[in-house]
């Protein structure tokens, strides 16, 4: 009887180091869940089968792509323990990014589609998976942009800038996030000479713990 319980407690202690070291072999895990988790709001051509595909090639250092359904070329290009970088096309990066927030860590994930010209949208979740992107970060609108003297001649910028595209990259190590302007393709080199004066070139934003906050 007593031989049989020493076997079952070396079972379990057995299974439980097992366990722990299972959990501590991959620093990446977390980043991999919200890795299957990227929202098709994002990436309208990912599949969780396509994550999984890249992610057992790059498991096995190689660069060999996956092929979504439009034909583009995929590939996890970085993945590290807070962050991870994919390209998710030829011309469509997605960048996931785990944000510490008191006892919850946050999901953030920055599409950035490179042309015409570069234009990003970042969306943010919770554990939960409920989206919490205006809780944390409003998206600059043009008096963000305005210098002092863009201030005085707000009429001019409007007037020439009718849209423009804004271009998102976060930096883990600072979490920094820093967006920056472009202008349209069409626009003339007059016009974009005239307009630099008055608009500010990036925007720069810090992860308090809380929310994005601008930085002064």
């Amino acid at each position: 009887m007593i031989r049989k319980l020493r076997g079952a407690m070396a079972a379990l202690l057995g299974i439980t180091a097992l366990w722990g070291a299972c959990e501590e072999t991959d620093s990446t895990a977390t980043v991999r869940n919200a890795l299957m988790s990227v929202p098709r709001e994002i990436a309208p051509l990912l599949t969780q089968y396509a994550i999984l595909d890249m992610l057992d090639y790059y498991d096995a250092g190689m660069d060999t792509p996956t092929a979504n359904v439009a034909d583009g070329h995929m590939r996890i290009a970085a993945l590290t323990a807070e962050s991870a970088e994919l390209q998710a096309g030829d011309v469509l990066t997605v960048d996931v990014v785990l944000l510490p927030c008191g006892a919850d860590t946050l999901r953030a994930y920055i599409a950035t589609c490179k042309m015409p010209r570069a234009d990003s949208r970042m969306l943010v979740y919770d554990a939960d998976g409920k989206d919490v992107t205006s809780k944390v970060f409003a998206v600059p609108e043009l008096s963000k942009w305005l210098t002092p003297q863009g201030k005085k001649q707000r009429r001019t910028v409007e007037s020439k800038l009718t849209y423009y595209t804004m271009a998102y990259a976060y930096d883990k190590d600072t979490r920094r996030l820093v967006i920056e302007m472009s202008f349209p393709a069409t626009m003339s080199v007059e016009d974009t000479e005239a307009l630099r004066p008055l608009l500010r070139e990036a925007l720069a934003y810090v992860w308090n713990g809380k929310k994005f906050v601008a930085e002064k």
